[in-house]
């Protein structure tokens, strides 16, 4: 990010390889669910419309992926 510092710039890199590394552990659907809609930006609509499943199944998928993701992170997330 422009403006950002070495320090802080390592960190965010770091943090970026673990969420990639997490995303590896979920099943398909929960982590294309998560990268569709947090990573990507997609609406609702366009990420249930991607995986062909309605926008209800995309949310419960949303948040299993990210309640997934935040205990695989947890012992990362605890030392920062």
């Amino acid at each position: 990010m422009e403006g950002e510092g070495p320090e802080r710039a390592a960190l965010r890199s770091e943090l970026e390889d673990r969420i990639a590394e997490g995303l590896q552990h979920l099943p398909e659907g929960l982590c294309m669910a998560v990268i569709l809609w947090d990573v990507q930006g997609l609406s609702g609509a366009e990420a249930a419309e991607a995986l062909d499943i309605e926008v209800s199944t995309l949310m419960t998928r949303l948040h299993r992926g990210r309640v997934q993701l935040r205990e695989l992170l947890a012992d990362y997330l605890s030392t920062k």
